[in-house]
């Protein structure tokens, strides 16, 4: 089922969405039309958090297999809100700084499940153990680390981006596809 789980129930999904939403042309359609996304926007959010939050206790009973359908309505909601505010001038700033991070998102995955793998892991349990935390990371702390980490990759990234066109595993990517090496170094 693919509702059930996995790469195939939670993933995919979106993943094929995603793909008839761009070739439809709809995305296309919601920049132009960004002013009246954010309402819409707002009201999905809303409606699935709602929802999700009223799931284990009123709506499991209506609408059974509602959670994944509530998880895309956030889903849904959160993305049209990004289209929204980063199409507009008065609210772009907000989205600027995800531009870098987005343009090397191929780094940005590898070097995240680098560290984390590292350190969250089995293996990472020694270093835990060094600072003297032993046992398992509440979720808060494990939050604070993440947001910390990304919060690190978007500066990185926007100084990076500086000086070449492309993040160092995007350029091998780009250079092994082509079977040309691309200009790196972004010309002065």
């Amino acid at each position: 089922m693919i509702l059930s789980g996995g790469f195939s129930g939670t993933v995919l999904p979106y993943f094929l969405f995603g793909m008839f939403v761009y070739k439809a042309g709809w995305l296309q359609w919601a920049i132009r039309h960004y002013k009246i996304m954010a309402v819409p926007a707002l009201l999905l959010l809303a409606l699935g958090l709602y929802a999700k939050d009223q799931y284990k206790t009123n709506i499991h009973m209506l609408f059974p297999y509602g959670y994944p359908v509530f998880c895309f309505l956030v889903s849904l909601g959160m993305a049209l809100l990004v289209i929204s505010a980063g199409s507009s001038k008065s609210f772009s700033f907000l989205t600027r700084p995800f531009a870098a991070v987005g343009r090397m998102a191929f780094s940005n995955y590898l070097i995240q499940s680098l560290v984390f793998v590292s350190l969250f892991a089995k293996s990472g349990e020694t270093f835990f153990k060094h600072l003297g935390w032993f046992g398992e990371l509440s979720f808060g702390s494990l939050f604070v680390v993440g947001i910390g980490f990304f919060a690190l990759q978007m500066l990185l990234s926007t100084l990076w981006l500086r000086h070449f066109q492309y993040g160092p595993f995007e350029y091998l990517w780009r250079w092994g596809t082509n079977w040309q090496r691309p200009a790196w170094r972004k010309s002065k």
